[in-house]
Order: C-alpha cells, then structure tokens, then sequence
C-alpha cells in the first residue's frame, strides 16, 4: 500500500504543471491529494505501520560519502511552509477578528508540509519531468486558446488584446507564462546532454510562453529577464568565471536591447513606466497611472503599517484611514479608495504587512528568501547546481512579478508556488555530491 502512494504522489508532483491554464483547480486539487497522501504516508511511519518503521523509497539510490547541505536546513524549510498560517493566526488573535478567508492562502504553504517531509525522505526527483510537463502545458494552452472563455468572458482569439483566460486574468497569465518560458530555459541538458530535436522543441516552447505573456499586455516579471539572462548563460557558457560573467552581461544587455527595438508591446510597455516614473510627483496628487499608482499603493501602505506595525490591519481595517491628509497630499480619491476592494496593494510584501503587520513581513521574507539562500547555498557547494539555478529564477521570476502585484493572493498561484518549492528544496537538499562540478560553482 506505501509503495502505491508514493508511486501515486509522485506521478502528481511530476504532472502538476500540465493543466495549470486551462483546469480551473488543477493546481489546488493536486496539493491537496498530494498533501491528503503525503500525511497518511507520514502517519503510517509514526504508527510503526510502514517497513523498518520509514516510507520506503521508491527508487533505490546510490550511497556517497559526501553530507548533504546542512541539518538545519529542513526545519527552515518547515518553518516557512508553516509560518503564514501562524501569522494569520496570531495576529487575528490579538486583534479579536476570526476572518477565514485570510487563511485561504497561508494553508496552500501548509498543506505542501508533509509533501516536502515525503519528497525529502524519499529523494523525490519530479523536476526532470517538469521539463516534459512544463513544455506540454505551454503547448495545451497555445492550441486551446481559441477555444477557452477570456478571463473577460468572451472568446479567446488569438488577435484579442489582453490574453488570459477564464479564470487567470491577464495579469497573472502573462507573468506565469513568461515564468513557465523562462523556467524552460533552464532544463535545457539539466541532467545528461539533450539531443538537438529535443532543445529545438524546449526553444520553440518557451517562445511560444514568451509570446502569450506578450499578448498578456502585462510587463508584471519582466525586469526579472536581464538577470535570469545571465544565470543562463552563466550555466551554459565558459567555464571560466570571468570569461561566463563576460559572455553572460554581453547577452543579457542585446537580449533585452533586442527585445525592446523589435516588440511594439515592450517597448510601448517600458515607454509608459519611464513616463509614469517621470510625471510622478511626492507631494502632489497624482494622475492614476499604471505605474505612478502602485508607487502610491506602497507609500499608502507603508503609512498604514507604521500605524499599527505590530498585528496590522487585516484587508479592509485601514478603511477608517484611507482619507487621512498623510496619503490626501499624493493619492486620489479612486487611488486611496482602490485597496479597500480586497486589501490588495498590488504588491506583495506591501499587501501581506498591512494585512498582518512584522508577521506578514517575516512570512513574505520568508517564502523568497529560504529557497532562494538554499539554492545559492547548494550551489556553493556543487550540490545538483542546474537545479539549483533553476530554483533561483524561479525565485528570481516571482519575486519580481511581486513587486507589481500579488502572487500568493490567489488560491492557484499559492498552490503553484508551494508545490514547487517543496519540490525543488526537497530535491537539493536530499542531493549527494557524487559529481562536483567546481567550474559550475558560485565561489569558493
């Protein structure tokens, strides 16, 4: 029965990627059969149900003499999957407000717990089926589009402005599918050297993400590409660090030079955030651009912390401040008034520390930061280093896209997030340094 679970489970992990656009739920449905599964995985161990009293792996793997990263990484890991629950959970405490929608998110991180527990003492390894699945769901949304409901209701023909789909806005469809694009890339001879048919397709797919993020409308994520651009081809230039580091900036500097000379979208897009920047003024009210809004957003939010810094305000208890002269002088009514429809500031680390105050801080930080110093730390250490490069863009990917607007807000972007985190952390840190490659190292 253990050993049908966890075939079970890890055929989910490997193909949860497939009906992330076109499947309202995929994303949450996977994480909770694979959370319902990884529990009773981890409840059979501690009633002394499973063989010698541990899951059994499900691929026999070789011993190394090398340790793995560190002991106190995976209670960092748990802590951070676990900690926004907390965070909510204290602060509506001290604040008297049962509010259950606020835990919607928080418990996507949670209940990818015991998946990170069983994929991490089972040496799970899904990421070289991403590469299959990631592709094929790419390719599913470009040949269903003309067939699936926009996120507006109507048709989704290839030549309608703002693509998305009927239950992704355009927003998050275009950051998402420039990350799926981007994270593509980064497959690329991953684990054994590709066949030139099989990179030709891996290319052709992560163009074609490339363009529907394009179609999107939305430049949500895109700054992230000058650096990601560089951890490439700082994987797969010279060995020479300075000669990579070279190569890398040179590519990365006509890569988002040509990009923005031969799309009209970048470069209408990049033209509109030079101006909002310039127009802004600090202490004169503002006309509502894309831009020049979400500057306001983070300065409304940062007056609204420094208010009650301690437990915040949940997602609507700053109303009572959304007039007040501090914010009057720069916001206007319509901009002031905008995050009262939700709490959302368009901005996640702003968004989650109005909400919830120094715990939203510390459990935003937490989410970017852990993996993100896991995989360089990894790194460092020559443990499974293409993986780990793939971790730091995706990391990379959303942390920019967070600056522009929500990424954990809604349930399947949570859901998203929390699988692969689980995954690709349980995968580095159950790697052994069979294989070092020091050239392919961050530093001594």
């Amino acid at each position: 029965m253990e050993r049908f679970l966890n075939k079970t489970l890890f055929v989910l992990l490997s193909i949860f990627p497939v009906g992330l656009f076109v499947i309202k739920g995929w994303a949450s449905a996977i994480l909770f059969l694979s959370s319902l599964i990884a529990t009773i995985l981890i409840s059979k161990v501690f009633n002394n149900k499973s063989k010698n009293g541990k899951i059994e792996r499900t691929e026999d793997l070789e011993k190394c003499p090398y340790p793995i990263i560190g002991s106190k990484w995976p209670a960092v890991i748990m802590i951070t999957l676990a900690f926004p629950v907390f965070a909510v959970f204290i602060t509506q405490q001290i604040r008297g407000v049962q509010f259950l929608p606020d835990y919607d998110s928080p418990v996507r991180f949670l209940l990818a717990l015991p998946v990170f527990y069983v994929a991490l003492k089972n040496k799970f390894n899904p990421i070289k089926y991403w590469q299959v699945a990631i592709s094929v769901s790419i390719l599913i949304t470009f040949l269903t589009l003309p067939w699936i409901p926009k996120y507006y209701g109507v048709n989704a023909a290839m030549n309608d402005s703002r693509l998305g789909t009927y239950f992704i806005d355009p927003l998050t469809f275009g950051r998402l599918s420039l990350t799926l694009g981007v994270l593509l890339l980064f497959t690329i001879n991953i684990y054994n050297k590709e066949k030139w048919y099989s990179i030709s397709f891996k290319l052709t797919c992560s163009a074609i993400a490339v363009y529907l993020s394009l179609k999107s409308g939305s430049r949500t994520g895109w700054v992230a590409l000058p650096f990601v651009l560089v951890l490439l081809v700082w994987i797969h230039g010279p060995k020479n660090k300075f000669k990579a580091m070279l190569v890398a900036l040179l590519v990365s500097v006509v890569a988002s030079t040509a990009l923005y000379s031969l799309s009209p979208t970048v470069h209408s897009r990049v033209n509109n955030a030079i101006s909002d920047l310039n127009n802004y003024e600090m202490n004169n009210v503002n006309t509502e651009t894309s831009l020049g809004e979400r500057i306001s957003f983070a300065r409304m939010g940062w007056y609204y912390f420094k208010i009650n810094p301690i437990t915040g305000w949940g997602h609507d208890g700053f109303k009572a401040h959304y007039d007040d002269p501090e914010i009057s002088v720069f916001a206007d009514t319509n901009t002031r008034h905008h995050p009262a429809e939700g709490g959302l500031f368009h901005n996640e680390m702003t968004t989650n520390m109005v909400a919830f105050g120094i715990f939203g801080v510390v459990y935003t930080c937490l989410l970017f930061l852990a993996p993100f110093v896991l995989f360089v730390s990894a790194w460092r250490k020559g443990l499974n280093c293409k993986v780990c490069a793939f971790g730091i863009a995706y990391v990379v990917c959303e942390i920019s896209s967070s600056l522009s607007t929500e990424v954990f807000a809604l349930k399947f972007t949570a859901s998203f997030y929390a699988i692969v985190i689980a995954c690709l952390c349980a995968n580095v840190l159950s790697a052994e340094r069979c294989q070092p490659d020091p050239d392919r190292e961050l530093g001594a």
